[in-house]
């Protein structure tokens, strides 16, 4: 009824130019909902007026971006593909704290979206730590990373963190806990550079509404790390199951062209398990609808036969252009110290091998 409506006033509407009417649909679809649920908050009709309409403007906007994106990069000239050349040459490029992630992913930028995937208790939440004060050391004075939680405790979550910029201990860390956050805040240039958003009900608005608070502030998210993926919620209305993750997961390469680059966690399948090397089809519940929009998979795997404290590093996917040519579909082992939140390389020892 409601895009009925907005038809029906279109047709007294000049035709807008450069395609835009599709812009001018979904202005005046979000009107007629706008004012039809204003009238049920006027009449008192609606619980948490609030929320509801807190909800539908943020769908506008989200949409609204989307099309004038899509309107954007339909008309592309000659002057606008140079620049975006330039542009591409100009970014800043983030660095691993491995080598054998430097050599079989490359440095990451803006643009760039990874899924990290792994099975319970395989080393992601130490993965992303390790990573997140590595690439914090790389950013400017007024730049962040945000690092989005929607599984764990807020402090569990912060303490693996700390542990990882400090190498210390659980017992270390809480022995004195205003001596460890105060050297590891000095750590890390400051408690700013680093932006914990825990949420256990997130969805893609409330991450937006994060990013558009902190930069109002002054402190702009460079880097995001969303924990976990499969969790998100958000396009329930719309889509469901398969087609609703793929939504996700697009939503998640269009803020990584906006912003920087995305690190997201993932589980694996039960297959996965004892496989040092999982394949892009075992990532959980996503068939190819996440594959299809990262730039890489990457997967840590173990299994029974090997140490304890040793994992696997491949990447089933692998689109990201400064990889090491030689290197890109290789497979290495490292070391993991899940005690002190610790990644430690084994370059050197013949660790590289084909998948």
């Amino acid at each position: 009824a409601a895009i009925k409506r907005a038809c029906e006033a279109l047709k007294e509407t000049a035709y807008p130019e450069d395609n835009r009417i599709f812009l001018s649909l979904v202005d005046r679809h979000y009107g007629v909902l706008l004012s039809d649920l204003g009238d049920k908050v006027a009449n008192g009709e609606i619980e948490k007026p609030q929320e509801k309409l807190k909800k539908l403007f943020r769908e506008w906007s989200f949409e609204h971006r989307g099309r004038e994106k899509e309107i954007a990069g339909s008309s592309v000239t000659d002057e606008d593909f140079i620049e975006m050349l330039q542009k591409e040459k100009d970014l800043p490029r983030y660095n691993w704290s491995l080598p054998e992630l430097n050599l079989i992913l490359g440095p990451i930028a803006q643009g760039n979206f990874i899924v990290l995937g792994a099975r319970p208790d395989g080393g992601k939440t130490t993965f992303l730590a390790t990573q997140t004060v590595h690439f914090l050391s790389q950013l400017k004075e007024n730049e962040c990373v945000l690092w989005c939680n929607n599984e764990q405790r807020e402090p569990d979550v912060l303490k693996r963190i700390m542990q990882a910029r400090l190498g210390w201990t659980d017992e270390e860390i809480i022995s004195d806990g205003k001596k460890s956050w105060e050297m590891f805040c000095d750590k890390i240039g400051g408690r700013q550079k680093l932006r914990l958003y825990s949420n256990n009900d997130m969805d893609v608005y409330d991450i937006e509404e994060e990013v558009l608070a902190l930069q109002g502030s002054g402190f702009y998210p460079k880097i995001i790390i969303m924990d976990q993926i499969w969790k998100l919620g958000g396009f329930e209305k719309e889509y469901q199951g398969i087609e609703r993750y793929g939504k996700i997961a697009q939503w998640m390469r269009s803020l990584a062209n906006d912003i920087g680059p995305i690190i997201a966690a993932s589980q694996l399948g039960g297959e996965a398990t004892n496989k040092r090397y999982p394949t892009a089809d075992m990532f959980y519940n996503s068939k190819t609808a996440l594959q299809g929009e990262a730039d890489a998979l990457l997967t840590i795997g173990k299994t029974e036969n090997d140490p304890a404290n040793v994992r696997w590093l491949a990447a089933p996917k692998n689109k990201l252009s400064h990889r090491d040519e030689a290197f890109g579909d290789t497979g290495a082992a490292i070391e993991i110290d899940r005690f002190r939140a610790q990644l430690i390389s084994k370059i050197g020892k013949q660790y590289h091998v084909q998948p």
